[in-house]
């Protein structure tokens, strides 16, 4: 009897920690979405290069260690990366896109780390971009240095202002 009362006060414990980090998650959503507005989905220009990679991390820029949770940017995964005239448009798996205008994207940088991925050094691309008044950096892993670099290349735009 006493093993079970255990086990049950074990999971009330687990199940109540589960849940505010839940609530805590969402509350953390809704407090972000309020200082920017939601980025475009797609831009409607033509493809000029496209890239398999993985999308790992958008943060705010001046606090690396603040991961965006807002309009679905809170979660890692694969994705392609399309490069168009427009801009830069990234589709992630399961989460919606991320489309950033020429006119937002203010940098592009080689990272050796994010929040809570460590490469080797330059195997992370920064884009450094503003939302509305929000300064921002989102975090690309590309699944070999030749995708990374065609991409890179591929318009001048990102050329002109890579570091």
């Amino acid at each position: 009897m006493a093993k079970l009362i255990t086990v049950l006060l074990v999971v009330a414990i687990c199940v109540g920690l589960a849940l505010l980090a839940f609530k805590a998650w969402r509350s953390r959503r809704k407090e972000q979405s309020i200082k920017f507005s939601a980025p475009a989905e797609t831009l409607d220009s033509e493809i000029l290069e496209r890239a398999p990679g993985q999308y790992v991390a958008t943060t705010f820029r001046d606090e690396p260690l603040n991961r965006v949770n807002a309009y679905g940017l809170g979660f890692r995964g694969r994705a392609e990366v399309q490069v168009s005239s427009a801009g830069i448009t990234i589709l992630r798996r399961g989460e919606r896109g991320l489309a950033l205008t020429n006119d937002q994207i203010q940098g592009v940088g080689l990272a050796q780390g994010t929040i809570d991925r460590v490469v080797e050094k330059g195997g992370l691309v920064a884009i450094d971009w503003q939302q509305d008044s929000t300064e921002l950096t989102t975090f690309l892993r590309f699944n070999n240095v030749a995708d990374r670099n065609r991409v890179l290349r591929a318009t001048p735009v990102l050329a002109r202002k890579a570091i």
